[in-house]
């Protein structure tokens, strides 16, 4: 079993799992992160003029910086509205038309998909529950709707771009500039690193046509006896964690972006299902640990009152599905405490009216009281409630006839990256304000480099970073692996630090945790059993079985037979065939040479050997032994020669002139001996 990371960084949702002749790909999740490289195209350029003539000049390089970028506040930026993404998927690293499935656990992690199914040869299965489908595709139209939207403004760069974030030097300059990457496979990452154009709405249309939708605890067979499980992860609507396994055991826990908290809105996580696998794969912990999401939404929630008590505007760039079904619900009950019913929350997105839709659709996705809700019949979420209201309005996108009320607002609206959509024009219209305030709520952007650019002069609103992040910390990691028991662990190489060894409840051994860092490759050893094979009918015609004798457990005799084939997957089914079987009759004869192995019984010792030797006619014997091998040397009536030697009790070699005497010592010693099936 191998398992392979994908991604630019070790917590990227994105690995290669090759198992039984099976490869399945474990999410394609996008950087998305990586948009950070560019300025926000609201920002003049020659704002940092001057600032970039002052540092011309890298200082690991003499070379100039490329007017392509912009130094600020010593980061390095790309100056173009022409947005390109940062992915080492590419045909180069992986041969996709080999892979078998692909695996999504939520709508997170999809956004590499059509990269993938319309730009390589992919011709494998896709799974993925249906919240997933449906809210993906969503925010995939929206991400290209902000990309053409950026597209269509005036560039004052000429964007024939592409080759320049093509070169592993520009490339190399830009991670180190703004990461401090320590990653010891860096090498590999800028040697496969591709900055793609975003796909389009055709790409997104027949990317997802291809996805099997699925329901939590479906089992969906590969082949007979090994099978792939989506089980609830508490994440988001859909959300799921993959279980892989066999008749025999051999369970693979994939788990990914997982919540255990019980008071949001999808289904609880499923932990039962999951217990004693052999190998866990864990990856997308929480990205800020130090406090509770429920102490950091309580905060968020009295600073937008504050915010609203004062007069001023609350902006929340935020991503049009995830964490922000659970504030609208909080955010207007604080509200309606402070006696600020009246105050207008707007959500700002061009698929914000279908993803409060499916929400509401998919009740049996969602936790048991919004359940019950539903069957009032209530619609489960309450946002709908402050809709009839009038509180809650949503707005398809910003355009000369929006014109929010007088007075405080809250204003949810993309993209929570500070870089494109909606949000850059309210920034400009609020930011001049003390009194307004700018919440930074996502938790996959670094706050330093998210604000960096608009440093310059810098922004008078309010800031307040409160990431709340809702998936399984470290702490709550720690307890739960005690609880899943896993005999392996595969973990993010950063995590190695914050994950304590663990006992197997079952097995009293010490679980083996393996950190993996990008582009690297680890091979898992999980002990293999037998599988069923069917036997194609261009072996099964030519075979002949021998019959030997076994005295163990009662049984007389076996039939058996040693075959040579090619093992193949086909129709959720072990294959074994070979086009060295025809019909020809030297094939057939040279199924009867076949060497057969053999191991011995518990009746094999070289006094009861020499004894059936003697017994048989074979009275001159000649012993010598050696530290690795005993020699049998038998002189025949007419002073011919024959050798046995045996090795360690593991290996017999017959040497002799004679094939007759060849076959009488060869019938002598299986009678010691039964066949090695394995």
């Amino acid at each position: 079993m191998k398992l392979s990371c994908l991604g630019l960084s070790p917590q990227s949702s994105c690995y290669l799992l090759e198992y039984k002749n099976v490869k399945i790909l474990l999410d394609c999740g996008m950087e998305i992160s990586s948009i950070l490289n560019y300025l926000p195209y609201s920002l003049k350029t020659n704002q940092f003029k001057n600032n970039n003539q002052q540092q011309q000049h890298n200082n690991d390089s003499k070379k100039e910086i490329p007017v392509i970028f912009k130094e600020i506040n010593n980061n390095l930026y790309i100056d173009s509205n022409d947005i390109r993404y940062s992915t080492i998927l590419g045909e180069n690293l992986v041969d996709f038309e080999t892979i078998d499935y692909i695996l999504i656990s939520n709508y997170q992690n999809i956004y590499s998909l059509p990269f993938i199914t319309e730009y390589t040869k992919f011709k494998g299965r896709i799974y993925a529950t249906e919240p997933t489908v449906q809210i993906g595709k969503l925010l995939l139209d929206e991400l290209y709707q902000m990309n053409i939207k950026q597209s269509r403004l005036k560039n004052y760069n000429n964007n024939n771009n592409n080759n320049i974030l093509q070169s592993s030097e520009i490339l190399e300059k830009l991670y180190n500039h703004n990461m401090n990457n320590n990653n010891e496979n860096f090498d590999e990452i800028l040697k496969f690193s591709k900055w793609k154009e975003l796909y389009n709405r055709l790409d997104i249309e027949k990317s997802f046509e291809k996805i099997i939708s699925v329901r939590f605890s479906e089992i969906i067979t590969v082949v007979q006896g090994f099978k792939m499980v989506p089980t609830s992860s508490g994440f988001t609507l859909g959300s799921c964690n993959w279980l892989i396994d066999n008749e025999h055991g051999d369970k693979i826990v994939y788990l990914s972006d997982s919540s255990l908290a019980l008071s949001r809105y999808p289904l609880p996580m499923d932990i039962e299902s999951l217990e004693n696998p052999q190998l866990l794969i864990m990856t997308k912990l929480n990205y800020h640990p130090q406090l509770q999401p429920d102490e950091k939404l309580n905060e968020l929630c009295s600073q937008i009152g504050l915010t609203c008590q004062q007069g001023g505007t609350s902006l929340i760039p935020v991503n049009s599905c995830g964490i922000v079904l659970d504030l609208f619900e909080h955010i207007a009950e604080y509200l309606t405490r402070l006696g600020l019913f009246q105050v207008p929350i707007y959500f700002i997105s061009p698929v914000g009216k279908s993803v409060l839709a499916y929400a509401d659709l998919y009740s049996e996705w969602l936790n048991k009281t919004k359940q019950e809700r539903s069957q009032m019949p209530e619609p489960p979420f309450l946002h709908q409630d402050i809709i009839r209201r009038g509180q809650f309005q949503l707005i398809h996108q910003i355009h000369s006839n929006f014109q929010p009320t007088d007075g405080p607002s809250i204003q949810f609206v993309g993209h929570p990256s500070l870089r494109l959509g909606d949000v850059l024009q309210l920034l400009s219209k609020y930011s001049d304000q003390s009194k307004n305030s700018l919440f930074l709520i996502e938790p996959e952007f670094d706050n330093n480099r998210l604000l960096s650019p608009f440093q310059n002069p810098p922004l008078q609103c309010r800031i307040h970073y409160l990431p709340i992040d809702p998936r399984i910390n470290f702490s709550d990691a720690n307890l739960l692996i005690s609880k899943l028991s896993p005999k392996n662990l595969i973990i993010p190489i950063n995590y190695k630090n914050y994950i304590k060894n663990h006992i197997n409840e079952n097995s009293n051994i010490l679980t083996t945790i393996t950190p993996i860092q990008s582009m690297e490759i680890i091979k898992i050893s999980i002990k293999q059993k037998f599988d069923r094979a069917h036997l194609d009918k261009s072996i099964a015609k030519y075979i002949k079985l021998n019959r030997i004798e076994n005295k163990l457990n009662s049984i007389e005799n076996i039939n058996i037979c040693e075959i040579n084939g090619q093992l193949s997957l086909k129709d959720n089914q072990f294959i074994i065939s070979s086009s060295n079987y025809n019909n020809n009759n030297n094939n057939q004869n040279n199924n009867n040479n076949i060497k057969l192995n053999y191991i011995f019984n518990n009746n094999f010792s070289i006094e009861n050997l020499i004894e059936s030797l003697e017994l048989n006619g074979f009275k001159n014997l000649q012993i010598s032994n050696n530290n690795n091998y005993l020699i049998i040397k038998i002189i025949h009536d007419n002073e011919e020669i024959s050798i046995i030697t045996i090795y360690n009790n593991e290996n017999i070699k017959i040497e002799t002139s004679k094939e007759t005497i060849r076959n009488q010592l060869t019938n002598l010693i299986l009678k010691f001996c039964i066949h090695n099936l394995s």
